[in-house]
């Protein structure tokens, strides 16, 4: 008791109030309220913090009105990747061993490049198929010729003609699979040395390569199970074109439509922006993570963006929305809340949904509208009296 009278004779009332009530709300003498006359303690309502009219400890909030909406912006994490429709990856349709490597990573090559000899015994086998299937052609046409000479003069009968006809038939119709099955590989020459030459399918950029002389390679390696194993042995691309790959909530979702431009900005050069266009928003749920699949294309001619960055992606919408100072904002439990002045000396708890944050602002998607008069300093304080009371 004594030490309470001490505290009297030295302090004002209202500082006394002040701790008792909470620590760090300040305490300023009141004009208004007499001297040695304490302040009276806020009351509480469910979500609400009331101060009594002419409270000293007002003073020790910051409260500003919102702004005008403006445009609404949606930031999203993304990754950039290659092009699919513009990639190929590159395996070998025979087993053998690599011989030599024509291609290196960075080469632009075009469509029927070589990039890798393979010495190959199916390539071999494949060759000496074509190679007997145009002997075989030469000598079923002979034998017609032959038999169509002897019918014409009465020393061949015409069932052995006919038999000799269907013979040359059958012998054209393989010989045009062998060539065609060489053909389809890039290959029209009667050679058969096993040595398969592995060409470009495509015009691009040489991305990647997985391949070194000596190695030994099989016909169904992307198959695979073993991710070394599975890799291809060169991917080609076009590197000036990329995709940007980004999973969207449901919410989010709703708001884009193909055509939609995003700005991408990348972690270590907020500065340095790229331009995309949304090209594709996924009809349906990834089963795993409850997310909406998107793609946007990407110009990338001066090829400073790369394959699996990981950038932030910025859509700006037609819809409107408000900001407030990030000081308003505070995170409780897994929910993010401000206070909103309802009427002088009331203070009311309300959730937002957070936006994009940007110079010292946050936008608000949801919880806030314009005029709405925020607590910006004294936030966690005027929380901390709500929960101490809604914890007794």
């Amino acid at each position: 008791m004594k030490l309470v009278t001490l505290f009297r004779s030295v302090l004002p009332g209202s500082c006394i109030l002040g701790l008792a009530v909470v620590s760090g709300i300040g305490c300023k003498p009141s004009a208004a309220t007499p001297a040695g006359v304490p302040d009276e303690a806020p009351r509480t309502e469910p979500g609400k913090v009331i101060f009594p009219p002419q409270s000293s400890q007002l003073h020790s909030l910051r409260i500003d009105p919102i702004p005008g909406a403006t445009n609404l912006v949606l930031t999203f994490p993304g990754r950039v990747t290659w092009n699919e429709n513009l990639t190929v990856r590159v395996f070998s349709p025979f087993g053998g061993r690599i011989l030599r490597i024509l291609a290196e990573t960075g080469q632009r090559v075009e469509p029927g490049a070589p990039l890798l000899v393979l010495s190959s015994p199916d390539f071999g086998q494949a060759q000496a198929d074509a190679r007997r299937a145009l002997t075989d052609l030469a000598l079923t046409e002979k034998n017609f010729t032959r038999l169509q000479e002897l019918f014409a003069h009465g020393a061949a009968a015409e069932k052995d003609l006919i038999s000799a006809e269907t013979d040359r038939a059958r012998a054209r119709t393989e010989a045009e699979r062998a060539k065609t099955r060489l053909t389809a590989y890039g290959l029209g020459d009667d050679s058969v040395d096993s040595n398969f030459t592995l060409k470009a399918p495509i015009a691009g950029v040489v991305v990647e390569k997985n391949a070194s002389p000596g190695q030994e390679v099989r016909p169904d390696q992307m198959l695979a199970g073993i991710e070394k194993l599975a890799a291809p042995l060169l991917v080609i691309t076009d590197p000036t074109q990329l995709w940007l790959l980004l999973d969207l909530t449901e919410s989010d979702a709703v708001r884009l439509r193909e055509g939609q431009e995003f700005i991408i900005h990348l972690p270590n050069e907020p500065e340095t922006t790229f331009r995309s266009v949304l090209e594709y928003l996924g009809d349906g749920l990834d089963p795993i993570t409850r997310l909406v699949r998107a793609r946007a294309r990407i110009d990338n001619h001066d090829r400073k963006l790369r394959a699996e960055q990981l950038v932030a992606a910025e859509a700006r919408l037609d819809l409107k929305a408000v900001s407030v100072d990030d000081n308003a904002v505070f995170l409780d439990g897994d929910r993010y809340y401000v206070f909103v002045e309802s009427s002088s000396g009331t203070f009311r708890r309300q959730e937002v949904k957070l936006g994009r944050k940007r110079e010292g602002r946050v936008q608000i998607l949801a919880g806030l509208k314009a005029d709405d008069r925020v607590v910006t300093d004294g936030g966690l304080l005027l929380n901390q009296i709500l929960g101490q009371t809604e914890s007794h």
